[in-house]
């Protein structure tokens, strides 16, 4: 799986789907056929499963991204609540 992302370590769910969907499905494709037919419906089985798992990993991917603003939107109004709490406590002393 790392040669076919890299080795950085910001691997994205959409490159490990394509790369897992594109596996599975060529696995799945040998399944069927004979001779060249094999061949082809292995291709087609990669190609297929390659794009399914793009497809997952990006919606993945999408939604990770929206959880983190709404953790960051979360911390930045309890923050700013903790600070008006603050204040007031502060205001009646």
């Amino acid at each position: 799986m790392m040669l076919l992302t890299g080795c950085n370590g910001n691997t994205s769910k959409k490159d490990i789907g394509t790369a897992t969907g594109a596996i599975a499905g060529g696995l799945i494709g040998s399944a069927f056929g004979g001779g060249s037919g094999k061949i082809l419906t292995t291709v087609i089985g990669a190609g297929a499963g390659g794009y399914i798992g793009n497809k997952v990993g990006e919606n993945m991917d999408k939604t990770d991204h929206l959880e983190k603003e709404m953790n960051q939107n979360r911390r930045i109004v309890n923050n700013t609540q903790n600070n008006n709490i603050n204040r007031n406590i502060n205001i009646k002393k």
